[in-house]
């Protein structure tokens, strides 16, 4: 997939984080296709299902219904291919750790993400 049409997941069950991150990527490329899920079960079922072929997920760790480390434990049996970004309020020494060493995830991201930090990723990932 080209970096133009790029298909981005965002899983966060804070709207308002959603909204800003949406519009923040959008307005660094308007064609990328941008989908968010206030539910980690929810974007998981998507995914398992094929509804939805992100090629980037922005993932939040501290959510109600599953949290992030659970997302991706449970989308590790999937088999795909998608680059993992968290993108996180934390700021736990244990949570930065953990996401150095954990192998289907790409980076760790602090909120709230930048028009730079977008940059990075694309030029990490793709």
């Amino acid at each position: 997939m080209s970096k133009d049409n790029l298909q981005i997941m965002l899983v966060d069950d804070d709207p308002t984080s959603n909204i800003i991150t949406r519009k923040l990527i959008l307005k660094y490329n308007p064609n990328f296709i941008v989908q968010d899920y206030k539910s980690a079960t929810e974007a998981l079922k998507e995914l398992q299902e094929g509804k939805f072929k992100p090629s980037l997920v922005f993932l939040d760790i501290n959510m109600p219904d599953m949290n992030g480390w659970q997302f991706l434990e449970k989308f590790s049996a999937f088999k795909q291919s998608i680059v993992i970004y968290l993108l996180t309020s934390s700021v736990d020494v244990l949570d930065i750790e953990r996401a150095k060493v954990t192998s289907n995830l790409q980076g760790f991201i602090s909120k709230p993400l930048t028009q730079q930090k977008i940059q990075q990723v694309l030029e990490d990932s793709f």
